[in-house]
């Protein structure tokens, strides 16, 4: 039959389970030790039974443990429950208003180019022999980490001598140079050609990092001027078999040269450019010099490449003259 199980009495909000046979054994000592107590006359026996007394009392669990929240007895139902707190009113906080709804700035999208129809891969160093065509070209390259400029002189002395010329720009140069890169397009002596977005050494990149150099610089070109170049023109004058190929599969022609200034020596002084120039040039020949400032004595020989030429019979053409590409 089980065994019917005290009701727990309380002291101090803490229930004492008395029901336990743990507690009962204890307090079967607690009995002893004092009758001990009581019955003895010995000062130092009552002394060391007492000690022993506070011990069992201690074990026996008399000495309630205070707990955070103490129970309250209900009269009328015998159940415990805590006590009753009385309500503080609520502190009313002022709702901050919203902020008025914002409208995010739209991302501009790219400017659609059209495509251009692929053309057979190659690399052009010069145009027909037979035919007495010089082309000047002028390259305005730039990286992330050299900043380029734009040589105006070169523009005022081509324009001013009537003298036509096939210009390459970079993409960053043309992201620096907006502004110029628009009144050069204007000019009917002037054609634009692509010389890649960062000035890149085509034979240290990834198929994606060529694709990326090229179709950035003819969006850019696009985006400045409404038109796409045909020509292109690898950074340093190389390129390898894969980066032509693909070149040709985006519509451009690579155009190379046959006759190097030598412009961005700065040990090369403008009477060297100009024999060196000259010297070389002949039918068909394409000319390799710089506007963006690399090219430390380009200005002051060009007026005398121009006269020099002129002299010998040769005319100067743009690149897509040169090739039959464009109205001669």
């Amino acid at each position: 039959m089980p065994r019917k199980l005290r009701k727990p009495q309380f002291q101090g909000g803490v229930a004492l389970h008395r029901d336990s046979s743990a507690y009962g054994l204890r307090m079967s000592w607690y009995q002893r030790i004092r009758n001990r107590i009581l019955g003895s006359s010995n000062t130092h026996q009552i002394f060391t039974l007492s000690i022993l007394l506070v011990f069992v009392l201690g074990l026996s669990g008399c000495y309630p443990t205070p707990q955070p929240t103490p129970l309250v007895d209900s009269a009328e139902t015998g159940t415990r429950s805590p006590p009753t707190l009385t309500p503080q009113p609520a502190t009313m906080v002022e709702p901050r208003p919203s902020p008025p709804p914002t409208t995010p700035s739209p991302i501009p999208s790219p400017i659609p180019r059209p495509g251009l129809p692929p053309v057979e891969p190659s690399l052009i160093t010069h145009g027909d022999r037979s035919r007495p065509y010089i082309a000047l070209t002028f390259d305005a390259c730039q990286t992330a980490d050299h900043p380029a400029g734009y040589d105006a002189a070169i523009i005022k002395i081509l324009t001013e001598t009537e003298t036509p010329a096939t210009l390459f720009l970079g993409g960053l140069w043309m992201q620096s140079h907006p502004a110029q890169t628009q009144t050069l397009a204007a000019n009917p002596l002037f054609e634009l050609g692509n010389h890649s977005w960062s000035h890149a050494d085509f034979t240290r990149l990834s198929p994606e990092e060529m694709s990326s150099e090229i179709l950035r610089t003819q969006a850019k070109m696009y985006e400045l001027t409404g038109r796409q170049p045909t020509l292109f023109r690898f950074p340093y004058d190389v390129g390898p078999d894969q980066a032509l190929v693909m070149v040709g599969q985006y519509g451009l022609r690579a155009i190379s040269g046959d006759v190097v200034s030598g412009d961005p020596d700065p040990r090369l002084s403008a009477r060297a450019i100009v024999q060196a120039v000259t010297s070389q040039a002949e039918n068909g020949s394409i000319i390799i010099m710089h506007m963006n400032t690399w090219g430390w004595h380009t200005a002051e020989a060009l007026p005398a490449v121009i006269r020099q030429l002129r002299d010998k019979g040769y005319t100067f053409v743009t690149v897509s003259q040169l090739l039959g590409l464009g109205p001669p």
